[in-house]
């Protein structure tokens, strides 16, 4: 080990590449680097522990205020516990389309249903995404416009229109667009229809309704004769 600047190197006597080609498997090969940084004490910030875990593969992104923690299990593993461990570090933990699991460093899943699993890690507590239309009575044919700028920037949300028609969308919030249509067809049915706008990282929600109306200018309900 030798100190550089204001870090260190280790020095091994073989190749990265050789370690993973020789490996019985990758998950030995990322042992054997995890041990290694832990000898100069560098560990993960974060650590999901599964069964088996050996199979487990873990990946940290972080994001605009949050990190989410993306963790596959093999099939063996469904049905069985699951830990996420913050090693010390309390945070406002969220189940991905599934809801809050609290403010703790440390929470444990009973069983897994399927082979994978999301956490959004927040420093402090969510709120509803903010859901802000232009209008709230639209002519058939015609759209409202959902305001993005409050919401989170790279953030991704489900979008649930239910009414005499039903439709999903799904809005990721780049930065550049300011705004999103909620466009009704011409042969869709008056009527009211709940918008529902859900944080996919939270699972939080927040809904208003929209009266459509039939289109003045065709001077008949779409579908009339």
């Amino acid at each position: 080990v030798r100190t550089v600047g204001k870090g260190e190197t280790v020095l091994l006597n073989f190749t990265l590449s050789t370690a993973w080609d020789t490996a019985a498997d990758p998950a030995a090969c990322d042992r054997f680097l995890l041990a290694l940084l832990a000898r100069r004490g560098i560990a993960p910030e974060v650590e999901v522990r599964a069964t088996p875990a050996d199979r487990a593969v873990t990946r940290i992104r972080r994001g605009s205020g949050f990190d989410l923690v993306s963790t596959l299990v093999p099939a063996e593993a469904v049905g069985k516990p699951l830990m996420l461990d913050l090693r010390g570090r309390a945070r406002h933990i969220y189940r991905v389309d599934e809801g809050y699991c609290g403010h703790a460093d440390r929470i444990s899943l009973r069983r897994l249903d399927i082979p994978w699993v999301q956490f959004a890690l927040f420093d402090t507590p969510q709120a509803a995404p903010l859901l802000e239309l232009s209008a709230t009575r639209l002519a058939l044919g015609g759209a409202v416009q959902l305001d993005l700028r409050p919401l989170r920037e790279n953030g991704v949300y489900l979008l649930d229109v239910r009414g005499p028609r039903d439709f999903r969308e799904v809005i990721h919030c780049d930065g550049k667009r300011t705004g999103h249509d909620i466009r009704l067809a011409l042969n869709d049915k008056p009527g009211i229809y709940a918008v529902t706008l859900k944080d996919m990282a939270t699972a939080l929600t927040r809904e208003t309704r929209i009266e459509a109306v039939a289109n003045p200018q065709l001077g008949l309900f779409p579908g009339q004769d």
